[in-house]
């Protein structure tokens, strides 16, 4: 037999003579492996049938070639079409097609049809996992027989280009947590080997997430929660796959404040019998009175019990009925610590008792205070030698001025006769 016959063996395309693939679909191709002597029965052979071959009809003529875009870069999973004629007729009659790899090498086997002549516009389907890269299609009419009989192909229709895009694969993140670490790598079918390059060129990550360039991959500590669209891009020269993704992160546990120390005496010098405590108190502002509106602030003062040089160095805040209270509210002062409440804090602060807690990094001191309600305004009282008067109904503004002027003059006249009649009597 010459070998220039001998198209494939069934073993080398994954037994491809069972006839198992559906129309339109390729199988993959499992690398060869070595056959052992006792399992030879189950190699066949698929012999090129030129129509030399006695006793055959000859599987000549045939042709076939891509359709519709022939030059068009398709992706995983897309269809394209092909058109073919001089096929052979018959139930082991098949059009197939093998895909192989820029170097010659066989990917994958299938049938397009199977008993047609010819067909136009015969779909194929592109594998959904292939990689990005530039393939070939060989197209043939071949006969599968069963068992132990040979197949006969025709003439091998080679070369058609196909070129598969590349496209990124991640279609979801998943969500993070502000203050937990995030760590996704982004996917494509392009191959590590073509260094691919990553970016974003739209929109952004979450606040302190990045994207490695070389390997797609998203890694970082969310810092603020909200969800976050983006558009990332692969290029490998001067193709560029484009994908809109989103990452959402939920908002983070607030961590529970360190309660403040508990001021109990803590050894502090000394030795034997002179051994001291140390604590502090309140020593001035504590149980004051502080109104609104009075605009004044208030002032208390805190030492330590010994040591008090060292008092105002070991300062370190204020609390409010157990709030940290922020230091623009109050200011300290060294000679123990001196510490005053600006009014315009202390005016948001309800009526009432509050306590106030000194803060130091051995203790602290505490002490209450009260918030009044504004006073009142006093009522505004007339002078005590003032009565009210009420003039007169007349339109003459100056009759209450001359009545009261003559009224005045007849008493002053009535007094004067008075004191004649009077001295008359007594002569």
């Amino acid at each position: 037999m010459n070998l220039n016959s001998v198209l494939f063996s069934s073993a080398a395309v994954g037994g491809k003579s069972s006839g198992a693939v559906g129309a339109g679909a390729l199988k993959k191709i499992e690398p060869m492996s070595i056959v052992s002597p006792a399992a030879q029965n189950e190699w066949k052979l698929t012999l090129k049938d030129d129509g030399t071959i006695p006793g055959l009809n000859g599987h000549v003529g045939f042709n076939a070639s891509r359709t519709g875009g022939a030059a068009d870069p398709v992706q995983p999973g897309d269809q394209i079409t092909i058109t073919y004629g001089g096929a052979k007729n018959g139930g082991n009659e098949y059009v197939s097609v093998i895909l192989k790899d820029a170097s010659g090498n066989i990917l994958y086997y299938g049938h397009l049809a199977n008993d047609s002549e010819s067909g136009t516009d015969v779909p194929l389907t592109i594998p959904a996992d292939i990689p990005a890269g530039t393939y070939t299609l060989d197209v043939f009419a071949e006969q599968c027989n069963s068992g132990t009989q040979t197949d006969y192909a025709s003439n091998v229709v080679t070369g058609i280009s196909l070129t598969v895009a590349g496209v990124i694969t991640t279609n979801l993140l998943p969500d993070g947590t502000a203050g937990t670490a995030y760590n996704q790598t982004l996917t494509s079918n392009i191959p590590a080997s073509a260094m691919p390059v990553w970016s974003i060129t739209n929109g952004t990550l979450p606040p302190g997430l990045s994207l490695s360039s070389s390997t797609g991959a998203i890694t970082g500590t969310p810092t603020a929660a909200g969800t976050y669209d983006f558009t990332v891009n692969v290029t490998v020269g001067t193709n560029t796959a484009t994908k809109t993704l989103s990452i959402t992160i939920a908002q983070g546990s607030t961590p529970t404040p360190t309660p403040p120390p508990t001021p109990t005496p803590t050894p502090s010098g000394g030795s034997g019998s002179n051994v001291y405590s140390i604590w502090y108190e309140v020593i001035k502002g504590h149980g004051q009175t502080w109104a609104k509106g009075s605009g004044v602030p208030l002032a208390f003062t805190a030492k330590r019990s010994a040591e008090d040089d060292k008092t105002f160095s070991l300062f370190r805040g204020v609390e409010i009925d157990g709030a940290t209270l922020d230091q623009a509210h109050y200011t300290a002062t060294a000679g123990s610590v001196h510490l005053s409440l600006s009014a315009v804090y202390l005016e948001t602060l309800s009526e009432g008792t509050h306590t106030i807690r000194i803060l130091f990094t051995d203790g602290h001191a505490e002490g209450r205070f009260l918030v009044q309600a504004a006073p009142a305004p006093a009522a505004v009282a007339a002078p005590a030698n003032m009565t009210r008067v009420t003039p007169p109904q007349t339109s003459d503004a100056n009759v209450p001025v001359i009545f009261g002027f003559g009224s005045l003059l007849l008493l002053a006249l009535a007094g004067l006769c008075a004191v004649v009649w009077r001295g008359k009597r007594a002569r």
